[in-house]
């Protein structure tokens, strides 16, 4: 019996288990189709073999068309406490997050239940790296798992090598630079680590553009493409977690690979900003750990040469 009352049910229901950061999870729907099948297919990777009795977190979808009603609500008392295209509301208890008419979930304890509307121009990605995907970050935030937008590869010493910056800085293409060269791959969009500063991957399936794909030679392990255009990279060696990590902060270069201090302030921005989702973050999941462990182990890299990247940093 889960402490929002909601029991296990065994029903014929799609469903699948994952595991991430070391955390069991169970993804269920009522509904076969989008958006069970697209999380199927993205979190294919992190899939484990074996029915789990009693997952860590529980996440209960309701698939529905848009002339469909909701099967969950918002309940009269619940207080706005997040504006934008993300509100939240909570009664006290629980936490309400609305997706601009998209979806809509209720997060109580370990356990969160939603319902996702369906239509044929909304692309999979949001709820594979949208609403589905940020429910679930939070729950694990509430178990001592806390995300960085971020990719890497664990080098032949153990070590995570993790990319971090904006959108369009190179962190996906040195992570999957890294993936090509035969390292342990850890995930080219989002990590995990705990308290304690241990490094675990969040393998959903990497993808990436036409460009970085040519120019890294992945031809061979593309397995098909999304419907934005980038291609989906095959993962041949995937890593579970590491004690010991570097953090880099890509920026293009035409002279050779180098790599240099940071600024503190910089540091401290960027890390701040790819460690949270948005303001309600601490109030939904609980505060981070002091992350001056990772203000000290970040530093940029210059990149020069994608050919010779692998080997520059397994060198470090």
């Amino acid at each position: 019996m889960w402490k929002s009352g909601l029991r296990l049910r065994k029903l014929k229901m799609p469903s699948f288990d994952i595991i991430a950061g070391g955390i069991s999870i169970r993804i269920e729907s009522d509904r076969g189709g989008d958006p069970i099948e697209a999380l199927r297919r993205d979190w294919s990777a992190m899939i484990m073999n074996d029915k789990l009795r009693t997952p860590d977190i529980y996440i209960k979808i309701h698939t529905r068309n848009w002339n469909e009603p909701s099967p969950i609500f918002l309940p009269r008392d619940a207080r706005l406490i997040r504006l934008g295209g993300r509100k939240v509301f909570t009664d006290g208890k629980r936490f309400f997050v609305d997706y601009h008419e998209n979806a809509f979930f209720i997060i109580e304890d370990n356990f969160a239940e939603g319902v996702c509307y369906v239509q044929k121009d909304l692309d999979p990605l949001f709820w594979t790296e949208l609403s589905v995907n940020q429910i679930l970050l939070l729950l694990l935030r509430r178990r001592n798992r806390f995300f960085i937008h971020g990719g890497g590869a664990i080098n032949s010493k153990g070590t995570a090598c993790i990319f971090i910056g904006s959108g369009g800085s190179g962190k996906s293409t040195s992570a999957l630079a890294l993936l090509h060269a035969g390292w342990p791959f850890m995930g080219d969009d989002i990590l995990l680590f705990d308290s304690n500063f241990r490094f675990y991957s969040f393998l959903k399936r990497p993808s990436a553009s036409d460009w970085t794909v040519e120019k890294l030679g992945l031809q061979r392990l593309v397995i098909g493409s999304r419907t934005n255009g980038k291609k989906l990279i095959a993962i041949k060696n995937k890593a579970s977690c590491s004690d010991s990590f570097r953090i880099f902060r890509p920026l293009p270069s035409i002279s050779k690979n180098e790599i240099r201090p940071m600024n503190i302030s910089d540091i401290e921005e960027i890390i701040r900003s790819q460690t949270r989702l948005c303001d309600t973050d601490e109030i939904i999941a609980g505060a981070l750990p002091d992350l001056k462990p990772l203000y000290e182990k970040c530093s940029e890299i210059i990149v020069g040469s994608l050919e010779t990247l692998s080997e520059f940093l397994s060198k470090i």
